[in-house]
């Protein structure tokens, strides 16, 4: 049953990151920053405890995402992406 959890998860990332990158899909992009927003935060949290910096710190991320949405449809790997992003904003920050 996870199994299958999973793949839909899977499913809903890449089909939402498509969306974006082909049509601009806002909607799509809300679903993709709700469906991470909290998984994202605690990830930072585990870096930065302040969570003011670490709000800041997966909302860049979401801009940068946003900022670079052509090229979503290429990425095979969607959650090794948006956390790559947010672990380096989060290792600038600390610098």
């Amino acid at each position: 049953m996870q199994h299958n959890t999973f793949e839909k998860h899977t499913d809903d990332v890449s089909r939402w990151m498509n969306e974006i990158s082909d049509f601009n899909s806002r909607v799509e992009f809300e679903s993709l920053y709700y469906h991470y927003f909290d998984r994202l935060l605690r990830f930072v949290s585990l870096y930065i405890p302040i969570l003011v910096e670490a709000e800041e710190i997966v909302l860049d991320t979401f801009t940068d995402i946003w900022s670079g949405r052509k090229k979503l449809s290429a990425i095979k790997n969607p959650d090794a992406y948006i956390y790559s992003i947010t672990r380096n904003k989060a290792i600038s920050f600390l610098r």
